[in-house]
C-alpha cells in the first residue's frame, strides 16, 4: 500500500517541478526589457486597429 502511495507522488513532484520550470522561464522571459516593449507595442497596434475599425463602421 506504501509503495502505490510513492509512485503516485512521484509523477506530482515531477510535473510540479515541470510547472515551476515553466513558470520561471516565462518570468524571466517577462523581465526583459524587450519584451515589454514588445508587449506595449502589440497593445498599441490592437488599439489603433480597433479605433480604426470603429471609424470605418461610423
Amino acid at each position: 500500500m506504501n509503495n502505490s502511495n510513492k509512485k503516485n507522488s512521484e509523477p506530482d513532484k515531477h510535473l510540479e517541478k515541470l510547472k515551476q520550470r515553466k513558470n520561471q522561464r516565462w518570468l524571466e522571459w517577462l523581465r526583459r526589457p524587450g519584451t515589454l516593449r514588445l508587449i506595449f507595442r502589440i497593445g498599441l497596434f490592437i488599439f489603433k486597429l480597433l479605433k480604426w475599425l470603429i471609424e470605418m463602421l461610423n
